[in-house]
């Protein structure tokens, strides 16, 4: 079996996306919305999270938020450049027709330096703080520079905190000291309809005649795997005995004089037809 060097593990992801393109991707919360927010250092009390809170008195500007960086909306970091306020609070609200729509979330987080984000009143991630409760003046136990404060981090969740009609989603942004020099937060959300592929897929095991492809998903699922001469005309190779998290395929019959082509979804699902020569 040979693969084109463009048949790669990101490749396969093409193919991927491919086979599972019958499942929409439904963005709940874009990046770069309007989010409420709290800038002047104050504590805006235990109910701030929750989803009767008033943050009408709040300012209100898109994401990019933060400081000393390429924001879109920029906030106040208090009266002096070397005792910064700590904390910032955000607030949004985003409709959900119907939750069982949903089999998972995909988190999205911008942030620098810690945050601790909250949907309906519950927290579902907290990254680079500590535990425990938090307050105005909890400092985030590290620096986030470089690439790391402009990219949106994934986190797979799972959608029980979604409600029928409006969601709030809330968050907290903590810096590591009073003399951090920027801030900055982002969200995203997106709500999966189908079985949501959170690592892979990747090949192992190659042989002549055989080969082993593995990915992961949020939730239990029959996987299939598709093969073929030519990326528009996939047949089924191999299935699930039963759904699963860890999918580990075996598929066999192979020529090490053959390219062969191949994509991943769900049994029972019409085969992948991928763009391609």
């Amino acid at each position: 079996m040979t693969f084109p060097s463009y048949l790669n593990v990101a490749a396969a992801a093409a193919l991927l996306w491919g086979s599972t393109a019958a499942y929409a991707q439904v963005e709940l919360v874009p990046k770069g919305s309007i989010w409420r927010y709290l800038d002047n250092g104050s504590d805006p009390g235990p109910a701030w999270f929750s989803a009767g809170f008033d943050d009408s008195q709040w300012s209100a500007g898109p994401g990019r938020l933060g400081y000393g960086g390429d924001e879109d909306t920029t906030i106040s970091f208090g009266p002096s450049p070397v005792q910064r306020h700590i904390t910032s609070y955000f607030r949004a609200t985003f409709q959900v027709p119907d939750p069982t729509t949903y089999v998972g979330l995909e988190l999205r987080l911008l942030r620098d330096d810690g945050a601790a984000v909250y949907l309906n009143g519950e927290e579902i991630q907290r990254d680079n703080l500590p535990a425990g409760p938090l307050n105005p003046t909890v400092t985030a136990p590290g620096s986030i520079s470089g690439y790391k404060q402009d990219f949106h981090y994934p986190t797979f969740l799972r959608p029980r905190d979604l409600v029928a009609g409006t969601n709030t989603i809330a968050v907290e942004l903590h810096q590591d000291s009073p003399f951090s020099p920027d801030a900055a937060f982002d969200l995203g959300l997106v709500g999966h309809t189908g079985p949501s592929v959170i690592r892979g897929p990747y090949l192992q095991n190659m042989r002549p005649d055989a080969a082993v492809i593995r990915w992961r998903t949020l939730t239990p699922t029959v996987g299939a795997v598709w093969t073929g001469l030519s990326p528009q005309a996939l047949t089924l190779a191999a299935s699930d005995p039963a759904p699963r998290l860890e999918h580990e395929i075996e598929v066999t019959g192979l020529s090490d004089s053959t390219t062969i082509y191949y994509g991943i979804g769900e049994a029972g699902a019409a085969a992948p037809t991928v763009g391609g020569d």
